[in-house]
């Protein structure tokens, strides 16, 4: 529950609150939000602290990109949580076949 008044807090706060004066603010803004929220995932992601490894965040808009093939081979180190992909594909499985996505 705090996790959805969390998003909705944040949802209404730039919905009603954030007003830009400009686009060159807006996308200062929209910036420095990717780099922090790149400061706190890359740490987590074995794949990308080697993938990205010798790159500046800050020049995150011209990192390399990866298709879904290089992302399947990699789940287990993409992952931020410590899921398998043995284990995701076993829930996601599960819950396609008794339709409780809960």
């Amino acid at each position: 529950m705090k996790r959805t008044s969390t998003i909705l807090q944040h949802y209404l706060q730039t919905k009603y609150f954030r007003k830009f004066k400009s686009r060159e603010q807006l996308l200062t803004w929209q910036n420095q939000q990717v780099e922090n929220f790149l400061k706190v995932i890359l740490p987590k992601s074995p794949f990308y602290q080697h993938y990205y490894q010798g790159l500046d965040i800050q020049d995150w808009q011209n990192f390399p990109i990866i298709d879904k093939t290089k992302m399947m081979e990699n789940f287990d180190q993409l992952n931020t949580v410590g899921i398998s992909a043995l284990a995701a594909f076993k829930i996601a499985f599960e819950a396609e076949k008794t339709r409780d996505f809960s």
